[in-house]
């Protein structure tokens, strides 16, 4: 039977916050300090209770944590069991009752995922749980560790599962103290949706990528990208074909021509076949370190590198034999450390490179708009503007994968081999650059500059010559400025 239930209701992007902290329990409950209670003598009149608040506030979103994959399909099946379907019908469409299903996905990076979609019209679904596991990387996602490492100095009651039946079946006080450990559940569900801005940020990502709120938190990241893309085609008036399936791939022909073309075979499998290379990482130099270590990241380095060398689908040529015969001199086009060949943006503008460009721009508005919102004291502002710019961020760095998944419509693979090798190049060119030239050359005083790690988009440089990690961060101010006027001096 439900023991207990409660639920939370929050009006938010609002100046006077309606806030209602309510328990509704099974069999008299004393009352609690941190919310309200009400207590009903059987599981279908708590039942009964909670869908007619439902019906009574209309909310638009329910949130959890772990609701999707428990609480609420727990909920309708205790309603039907009971048989309150007519109670099922809180949805946004009149007489329209809600319904759930499992769905089961095989993925080779996840395994076997089972997941849980509703039919809700009207009303979304918020799994705190889910959208924490997918954005932070823990030891363990208990509520109680998560709000440990999020919130600090917030934390569950302590209260073991197995204790509950016994609390339940005692008396009015012994209830109460399973109904203050749900309460403060749902109080740092709630904390954890503010402090981490999961409704700003899953709120400015819908309104980036153009999809629902519902198609955001439960959609796969593919499906979001194309939608995005799919906004620029139709402005710029491309298509999108639709290609065939081949073991398991989107088969594209004329791509295994251009593949069979590069002479850079260290890319390909011995079948022939090319393979994706991941993100590159130095072999750390072990052991223990005295002297500060700085870290120097690359701003964006994929969406970078694609922008840069106008890295696409549409500016791609078979070879530099094909350049040659449609009559491209050699600064028309590139080719990468890949062995692919691309047309220069000065000659056509992919549309890839220019989505990443636009995006760069909006994101940058917003970074700008997110400062002056701050400094004028208005930190609700600058919170949407922060959700706005990292929403961005995401789609920006989201739409290189989609070129290197086998399945995505647009399964460019030399695009990403493509963007991956030349990141792996500028990363050993900065750390060849550091070691040879910044102690030696620019900065004396700094001492021996050596790059212990490296990693995707970032090296960590030790500053022999650092007394302090002031002056290793001043240090590392001035390679940076260094290493980005020497990569200035590198553009095609």
């Amino acid at each position: 039977s439900a023991a207990s239930d409660v639920y939370k209701r929050q009006v938010m992007y609002s100046k006077d916050n309606i806030d209602e902290k309510l328990v509704l329990c099974l069999k008299n409950t004393s009352e609690i300090d941190n919310g309200k209670v009400k207590s009903y003598d059987s599981e279908r009149g708590l039942l009964h209770a909670f869908f007619k608040h439902m019906h009574v506030f209309q909310p638009d979103i329910i949130s959890g944590y772990n609701s999707n994959g428990f609480d609420i399909p727990y909920l309708l099946d205790r309603a039907f069991h009971l048989g309150l379907q007519q109670y099922l019908m809180f949805s946004k469409l009149k007489n329209v009752p809600i319904k759930y299903w499992k769905q089961r996905f095989q993925s080779q990076q996840a395994g076997t995922v089972e997941s849980t979609h509703f039919y809700m019209p009207g009303l979304v679904t918020m799994d705190i749980f889910e959208i924490i596991k997918s954005s932070m990387k823990l030891r363990s996602y208990t509520l109680n560790n998560v709000s440990i490492e999020v919130l600090k100095n917030q934390k569950k009651e302590d209260l073991a599962y197995s204790d509950i039946p016994t609390l339940q079946n005692g008396t009015a006080d012994d209830r109460a103290i399973i109904a203050k450990y749900c309460m403060q559940d749902t109080l740092l569900v709630s904390a954890l949706i503010e402090k981490r801005m999961l409704l700003v940020n899953s709120t400015e990502m819908s309104k980036m990528l153009g999809t629902s709120l519902h198609e955001t938190l439960t959609k796969g990241q593919g499906y979001k990208i194309l939608r995005k893309i799919l906004e620029y085609t139709i402005r710029d008036g491309y298509f999108i074909p639709t290609l065939k399936n081949q073991n398991g791939a989107k088969h594209v022909p004329i791509y295994e021509r251009i593949y069979s073309e590069n002479p850079k075979r260290e890319y390909f499998d011995s079948e022939g076949k090319l393979q994706f290379q991941g993100a590159f990482v130095l072999d750390p130099i072990k052991g223990m370190h005295d002297k500060p270590v700085a870290t120097l990241d690359f701003a964006s380095l994929y969406p970078s590198i694609m922008r840069f060398w106008n890295l696409c689908p549409t500016t791609i040529l078979r070879s530099e034999e094909d350049a040659r015969s449609r009559n491209l001199s050699k600064d028309e086009y590139t080719v990468m450390s890949s062995g692919f060949v691309f047309v220069h943006k000065n000659k056509y503008q992919g549309l890839l490179p220019k989505i990443e460009t636009e995006l760069h721009a909006l994101r940058k508005n917003a970074k700008k708009e997110m400062s002056d919102a701050r400094l004028n004291g208005n930190l609700m502002e600058a919170s949407v503007y922060d959700g706005k710019q990292l929403a961005i961020k995401v789609i920006m760095n989201s739409i290189y994968g989609f070129c290197g998944s086998k399945t995505s419509p647009i399964p460019c693979l030399a695009v990403a081999v493509s963007i991956t090798s030349r990141g792996r190049q500028d990363i050993i060119q900065s750390k060849d650059w550091v070691e040879n030239n910044f102690g030696n050359t620019f900065m004396k005083n700094s001492g021996k500059a050596e790059v212990v790690y490296g990693d995707t988009d970032s090296i960590m440089i030790k500053f022999h010559g650092a007394a302090n990690v002031a002056e290793a961060m001043s240090f590392a101010k001035e390679c940076e400025k260094r290493i980005n006027d020497v990569n200035h001096t590198q553009t095609p």
